[in-house]
């Protein structure tokens, strides 16, 4: 049964649809953007002494997590201030809650540093999470009060997922399924997309829901990089998000806010998925 239900919840779209046919010059373009991005990350965008974004921003562990994934490095452990306890930033450059953000984490954070650490396939990281979670009913963070700091559903079977593919333990809550359906705020967006992205990494597909979503969000936000590449991964046309990437005036969407740092990491990121899903719909 357990695996019944799995099969049903991802295996309904196939992880890629035939030979992307994007010229080799413009995915050569962004190959070389991507580059100088993180060449830029490192060297002027980020906080000096952590590596990471941003020197105060509370959203810090949402975007170092992109960051990771597209290959920058970046120490998400920092975020971790107890064993498996992640927090929005740093411990160096202080705690956000309650002067800054209203808790101390939330599930954009703990989405971006499931995704950081499966790319650093850190499954230490990830059993500690776990762990973490497990112990407290997956209240991850403060105040207990704040909806915000329980792991969804959803995040709980993408973190199971991840560390058995892994080689970790079973998970029951591997099951959980990926919650695909419609949301209306841009950073909901945001967060539903990484985590489609995620549960295609790790499960090798997607269900058709989470590709309706994928599609739906590219269609709604042409100009969206992102969207657009990971709607490419299962179409195998990154032609519109490589097109985006390689045109010097691209405006970051309305999520990527505040530090002006994210949009390199968002760029980043785009690129990465873009790349990736070109490179892996070619025989």
């Amino acid at each position: 049964m357990r695996w019944l239900l799995l099969a049903l919840t991802l295996g309904c779209a196939p992880a890629h649809k035939g030979k992307d046919t994007m010229p080799s010059d413009l995915a050569s373009r962004v190959q070389a953007r991507k580059a100088a991005w993180l060449l830029e990350l490192k060297t002027s965008a980020t906080d000096q002494a952590t590596g990471w974004p941003a020197a105060s921003d509370c959203d810090q562990t949402l975007f170092a997590g992109e960051a990771r994934a597209a290959g920058a490095a970046i120490d998400l452990r920092l975020a971790e201030y107890n064993s498996g306890e992640i927090h929005r930033r740093p411990l160096s450059l202080g705690e956000c809650y309650p002067t800054e953000s209203a808790s101390t984490v939330s599930n954009d954070m703990l989405v971006g540093y499931i995704l950081g650490s499966w790319e650093a396939r850190d499954d230490g990281a990830l059993a500690r999470l776990a762990e973490y979670g497990e112990v407290h009913n997956w209240v991850m963070g403060e105040p207990l009060s704040e909806p915000r700091v329980v792991l969804s559903p959803s995040g709980q079977g993408l973190l199971g997922r991840a560390i058995e593919k892994l080689g970790g333990p079973a998970k029951s809550y591997s099951i959980l399924p990926q919650a695909c359906l419609p949301v209306a705020a841009d950073y909901e967006q945001h967060l539903q997309t990484l985590g489609i992205i995620l549960g295609g990494q790790i499960s090798g597909g997607i269900s058709s829901l989470c590709l309706d979503m994928l599609k739906a969000n590219a269609e709604g936000s042409p100009k969206d990089a992102l969207f657009q590449a990971a709607f490419g991964v299962y179409n195998a046309d990154q032609g519109p998000a490589l097109s985006l990437l390689s045109e010097d005036g691209y405006q970051c969407p309305s999520y990527v806010r505040p530090a002006a740092s994210y949009c390199l990491v968002h760029r980043l990121f785009a690129a990465t998925t873009a790349l990736r899903g070109l490179s892996e719909s070619t025989p």
